[in-house]
């Protein structure tokens, strides 16, 4: 689960990467055609400009030549002007003179009207200038197009000045577009590697942005997880914490109150022992016993509680758990001529002090009544394992296992199969396990012998 929450994540923010990098890359690209737009608009102005320059100098050049000789433009060329016969003949001479400019491949002239007078030029032209071209090429707007046939420059010309009132017409030249493409190829080379510096370089930066930004994210997202698991954790010990103490408080309430009667009854037993007849011995001693069990069990149960109440929680290592069990069963296992066997030493785990407490309670308690169901010679195991979440503990002996009767229910306080049994060990457990939220069960019971399973979460 968790992987898979890492492997979404991960996926996530490759996907989130590459959409912010998708929409940077259309926006590069967007603003680099409109770019290479503007840049080609601008070049054909400056050709439109250049032209324009030559064309004022050329007509300068030529007023001058007239007002120093007088020279006019002969008849039979003037015939070609046809509506512009109006126009000084020096001006005339001077735009036909325009044909001998280099890149200039041909001219065509319209009236002040916008209607063609004459093509000087191998290109077919328009015959009449369109009303949007027209209306502004009379206020004074030279103007550019890129066409089929090359690059095609309109000029208007006025008699003096620039105003609409001294409209002459318009000449039209036609110029070789070689240069100007080979321009335009030029910058598309340029804005094409300009556009993957860009690409490369600011997606790059962006791209290491976000993935700082996201891993600090995770970061942060992670430690809000752990802190929450912290706090979930602890609210369960707190729960547990308070749950065991008002039980505890019950118990040790009512375990006092048991521990004088049962002072007096075993002073009562210990004196039929003295004077009672052999008739009941048999019933004296067992009733002896019982009362000395119950005594350790009022006495371990007054320590757990005693240990842990007011006590800030601690932990306990799973060694140290083990370590207390071994100390309190091995006199016993001596005594019966039992050997007891603990497993599971190398298990790296740690239980709060309130659950480890009676985990011991619990566990000896079981121990105990493997030890005293096991003929002498015979072995107890106690066997630790960790399955995530839970601890699970194995309690076997080597018994002849419990009657048909008691394997149906064998936590039913003051039942017992042993001699000297008190019948209150198993539902004790049982009491006590639930307050943990562990659970205590009976594995298996054959002539073999009995398995007791205990299983605390710890995860």
């Amino acid at each position: 689960m968790i992987n898979l929450s890492a492997g979404e994540g991960r996926l996530g923010r490759y996907l989130a990467i590459s959409g912010v990098l998708l929409v940077l890359g259309v926006l590069v690209i967007g603003v680099l055609i409109w770019f290479r737009g503007e840049l080609r608009k601008r070049m054909i102005i400056r050709e439109v400009a250049v032209m324009e320059k030559q064309v004022n100098a050329v007509l300068r050049q030529a007023e001058e030549a007239y007002l120093l000789s007088g020279e006019f433009l002969p008849e039979d060329e003037l015939a070609l002007l046809g509506n512009l016969a109006d126009v000084p003949e020096y001006l005339v001479e001077a735009l036909l003179g325009m044909l001998n400019v280099d890149r200039v491949e041909g001219l065509q002239v319209f009236d002040k009207e916008g209607f063609s007078q004459e093509a000087l030029s191998a290109m077919e032209g328009m015959n009449v200038l369109p009303d949007h071209f027209f209306s502004g090429l009379k206020k004074g707007f030279s103007r550019g197009q890129l066409i089929d046939e090359g690059l095609e420059l309109m000029i208007p010309l006025f008699r003096d000045g620039s105003k609409e009132s001294d409209f002459l017409g318009v000449v039209t030249f036609y110029i070789d577009e070689s240069e100007l493409l080979a321009e335009y190829e030029g910058l598309d080379e340029q804005l094409l590697q300009l556009c993957l510096l860009l690409l490369v370089a600011g997606g790059g930066v962006i791209a290491w942005v976000l993935s700082v930004t996201f891993h600090r994210m995770e970061s942060a997202n992670e430690l809000l997880e752990e802190r929450g698991q912290r706090l979930a954790a602890t609210n369960e010990k707190l729960l547990l914490a308070t749950k065991t103490s008002a039980v505890g408080s019950l118990t040790a309430n009512l375990i006092h109150g048991l521990k004088n009667p049962l002072g007096s009854l075993r002073e009562y037993v210990n004196l039929l022992r003295e004077t009672g007849g052999i008739s009941d011995k048999e019933d004296v001693e067992l009733a002896r016993e019982s009362v000395r069990r119950m005594q350790d069990l009022i006495q371990d149960t007054l320590s757990v509680i005693e240990s842990t109440d007011g006590e800030a929680m601690f932990s306990f290592t799973l060694q140290e758990l083990q370590g207390e069990i071994r100390k309190k069963l091995a006199p016993i296992a001596k005594s019966k001529d039992v050997e007891l066997l603990i497993t599971g030493e190398d298990l790296e785990l740690e239980v709060d002090s309130v659950r480890g407490n009676l985990l011991v309670l619990i566990l000896c308690n079981l121990g105990q009544n493997a030890l005293e169901a096991s003929p002498q010679g015979r072995v107890v195991q106690i066997e630790f394992t960790l399955e995530i979440p839970h601890l699970h503990c194995f309690v076997r002996d080597e018994g002849q296992g419990l009657p048909e009767w008691m394997k149906s229910d064998p936590f039913q306080a003051v039942r017992s199969t042993k001699q000297g049994g008190s019948g209150i060990g198993l539902a004790l457990s049982q009491q006590l396990s639930r307050q943990i939220e562990a659970e205590v069960e009976l594995e298996e019971s054959t002539t073999a012998g009995t398995v007791f399973k205990f299983s605390l979460r710890v995860a």
